[in-house]
């Protein structure tokens, strides 16, 4: 619906969701060598999340004066 609008619109995934490999959670980022190298899985979803801010200001057509953002699912829950 935003891009019938006329709005850019850039969704990725989140990580170990959808269409990215799939991060067992029980034992993911928890080993001895990714606690020494300051890994997480939110430093991970932190970093994806600025790299596509980079990306979609970096697009000729963007407005950075006017751009916005949602949460995972729009910012909202559906139960």
């Amino acid at each position: 619906m935003l891009a019938r609008m006329g709005c850019i619109v850039f969704m990725y995934d989140m990580v170990g969701v959808a269409d990215s490999k799939a991060i067992d959670h029980r034992v993911g980022f928890t080993d001895v060598e990714a606690t020494l190298r300051l890994q997480s899985f939110m430093g991970l979803q932190t970093w994806n999340s600025i790299r596509c801010w980079d990306f979609v200001l970096s697009l000729p057509d963007v407005d950075s004066t006017r751009i916005g953002c949602t949460g995972a699912r729009a910012g909202g829950r559906r139960r």
